[in-house]
């Protein structure tokens, strides 16, 4: 059963997109017609980090930021990031991969992840969804459906803790005019919220806290997908979560 919060966000986000929904149309319209639509970064979507025989692997997988669109260079990008502050911290060697797509949702991740199989053992796995969840309005019974697919998918690939980032704040992004930005805003808490009911009944699956609201650094020049600072300091965040799942 969803919570009473979970329930008053998703109360007021429908409510708000019932009243607003000519407005809303519109306003979405524009705004995929107007935001320039960004490349995935250059160069290779894994790498390593740091030195010594010790050797740690990152499996990050999910939507645009994994790819790294709003970077230039996949080194810039939320994996390569995570990677190169676990190196720092831990004084392990850190090799991490990046498998994903641009627009993808959490179903379109899971039927990437059905037939993956990977040639080494991972050590910790990250997961990036729910922009596209939010824009695409998944239902809150499909979303938890989903979170479930994703953790019997990679499950099946590795017995490492997994961590589930959460949905940025989609209110702070200045690509999506508002009221627009407030409701979408709405959408990616509800989403939030279900996730984290739906992740704690699972062990060694964490729900990482919600993003801060974003400052204008935080985002690339379409003013939708996070920047290398951004992933920068998203990475930092994450950081404290990881090492105590670490074996």
């Amino acid at each position: 059963m969803n919570s009473p919060v979970i329930s008053r966000t998703t109360t007021l986000f429908w409510v708000a997109l019932l009243t607003l929904a000519p407005l809303l149309w519109l306003q979405g319209r524009l705004a995929r017609q107007r935001t320039p639509r960004l490349p995935e970064a250059t160069g290779d979507a894994h790498g390593s980090h740091g030195m010594g025989p010790d050797r740690g692997r990152l499996l990050v997988v999910g939507e645009s930021p994994v790819v790294g669109v709003g970077v230039s260079q996949f080194e810039e990008s939320l994996g390569a990031r995570i990677a190169a502050a676990l190196a720092e911290t831990s004084g392990r060697c850190w090799h991490w991969t990046a498998i994903g797509e641009n627009g993808a949702n959490l179903q379109r991740l899971n039927e990437i992840l059905e037939p993956l199989c990977l040639p080494d053992a991972v050590d910790m796995i990250v997961v990036v969804s729910g922009v596209n969840d939010t824009t695409g309005l998944t239902p809150i019974h499909r979303w938890q459906q989903g979170l479930q697919q994703t953790i019997t998918q990679l499950r099946r690939l590795s017995d490492a803790p997994i961590l589930f980032t959460t949905v940025p704040p989609m209110q702070s992004f200045t690509a999506l005019p508002q009221p627009l930005r407030w409701v979408l805003g709405l959408r990616s808490r509800a989403l939030n919220e279900a996730m984290r009911t739906t992740l704690d009944k699972h062990p060694s699956v964490l729900c990482a806290p919600v993003l801060p609201l974003l400052e204008p650094q935080h985002l690339a020049s379409d003013g939708f997908h996070p920047s290398a600072q951004a992933c920068q300091e998203w990475a930092e965040r994450l950081i404290p979560l990881i090492h105590p799942l670490l074996r």
